[in-house]
């Protein structure tokens, strides 16, 4: 049983459900219960209780007007904390489920991103009408309220805005999708994640680049299509070409049977430059993008190796 104990708050631990954030609205809900009722400060004596009470009323002037807008009391915190715990443990579960299952198309891969992204501020929505509910606060002046809110959200959040439309249009016009890679601007990386007001690109160094959807202008997805890696190898100019190309071409056939990253068998495109001491000869492989810097590592050391028994560079 201990051990199952264990389990459980070792998995909150790692879902992150206990963070910071929480620990903040925590803390925060404990010091309105605090500053608008300073009597219900547990383990501290009843005169030191009634002078905080005092101070209070001094700083705030009438705290029980306080009280009667905001009635929050130890009930309703815990009510409000265990509300939160609820909807983190489901959020966490529904996505433990989902980025678990190993999904065969890349396009349902991103549209279960994008319903993530949106499922955490449908969760937050959700999470402050239910807590508004629990401290017996009519919403229905809120909802009035919005349409005014929502004016003054239009013209101060417009950046928002176009972040969530941008997003739309680049998911159903399916320009590129979680597992792909492409290139925006001057980063080059496989996108990671989608969601509604940003998408994440992780490059080759494992560095993450998140990039407002609204900035996503000018993509190249690498993905679409077979790739091309390319290699230049500069040999000492006095070496007979023929023999080179010859030697070279049946090590990249024998590349073709060993590894599985090739599409095809690399191919010898000749002399790429030419100067009086040395040459660049260039070999060129078609992969998947993905594939395409463990290819050329390939090719380089089996163009080495080759070279080194050939007794070019000794």
């Amino acid at each position: 049983m201990k051990s199952k104990v264990n389990g459980v708050i070792r998995w909150i631990k790692n879902a992150k459900i206990i963070n910071r954030r929480t620990c903040k609205f925590v803390i925060m809900l404990i010091l309105v219960i605090w500053i608008t009722n300073p009597r219900s400060i547990p383990f501290v004596p009843q005169g030191i209780k009634e002078r905080m009470a005092q101070i209070a009323e001094t700083l705030w002037g009438d705290v029980k007007t306080i009280r009667d807008v905001l009635p929050v009391s130890w009930v309703i915190f815990f009510q409000i904390v265990v509300m939160g715990i609820f909807l983190a443990l489901v959020l966490e579960i529904l996505k433990s489920i989902l980025t678990h299952i190993q999904f065969s198309s890349k396009r349902i891969q991103t549209f279960v991103t994008v319903f993530l992204s949106s499922v955490k501020y449908i969760f937050a929505i959700v999470g402050i009408i239910w807590a508004l509910r629990i401290m017996q606060i009519d919403t229905s002046v809120i909802f009035a309220g919005i349409g005014i809110v929502s004016l003054i959200i239009g013209f101060s959040a417009d950046s928002l805005i176009a972040d969530m439309v941008t997003g739309i249009f680049l998911l159903f016009d399916n320009q590129y999708n979680v597992g792909d890679i492409i290139d925006v601007g001057s980063f080059h990386g496989e996108v990671i994640k989608i969601g509604f007001r940003s998408t994440s690109l992780k490059d080759q160094g494992g560095n993450i680049k998140i990039i407002n959807n609204s900035s996503m202008c000018n993509i190249t997805n690498r993905s679409e299509e077979q790739s091309r890696a390319v290699c230049d190898i500069t040999i000492p100019a006095k070496l007979e070409l023929s023999a080179v190309e010859k030697n070279i071409t049946s090590v990249l056939k024998t590349l073709k049977k060993e590894k599985s990253v090739f599409l095809e068998a690399p191919e010898f495109w000749g002399v790429e430059s030419l100067k009086a001491q040395e040459m660049v000869i260039r070999i060129v492989a078609w992969v998947n993008e993905e594939d395409i810097y463990h290819a050329q590592r390939l090719i380089n050391r089996a163009v080495k190796l080759k070279l080194q028994e050939m007794d070019v560079w000794g």
